[in-house]
């Protein structure tokens, strides 16, 4: 199996444009543009998932109309450099649960009022795993983002 059963399934997945793996030169590119950016609301972003994609064998760039798959998972936080989360997503699978403290500031977005931030938060992305890769595909540990 391997790559060629990989860019496949990647390719037969509903909303997916095109697939193709990214050279080392283009991964490097990717981690700079990713480097110093400042979201719209000016919090600072870490990108979590892309450092975790610098340590996997191949990089797949996939262009999609959505996300690949649904996410059960928390995929963006809002935190400290001490590890302090301050708010996060929130999956359509966890929509019906109580966040104690917890203020919803969108229908998929929550905040916690404490404790209060002793700096600036920032924004993180999260790995995503894609269930629909697996040992099939000679696919171990996958990260989307």
């Amino acid at each position: 199996m391997g790559m060629h059963s990989t860019l496949s399934k990647l390719r037969e997945r509903k909303g997916v444009i095109g697939v193709f793996v990214l050279s080392e030169e283009e991964r490097q590119e990717l981690v700079r543009a990713e480097g110093g950016i400042i979201t719209s609301g000016g919090m600072g972003y870490e990108n979590r998932a892309l450092k975790a994609s610098t340590q996997k064998e191949a990089a797949i760039c996939v262009f999609s109309h959505g996300f690949l798959e649904e996410s059960r998972d928390i995929l963006v936080e809002m935190a400290d450099n001490e590890g302090h989360i301050y708010g996060h997503d929130v999956p359509k699978n966890m929509r019906t649960r109580e966040f104690p403290n917890g203020v919803w500031i969108s229908d998929d977005f929550v905040v916690y009022g404490n404790p209060i931030p002793k700096e600036e938060p920032h924004i993180v992305v999260l790995p995503q795993r894609l269930s629909f890769l697996g040992q099939d595909e000679g696919v171990s540990d996958s990260v989307a983002f």
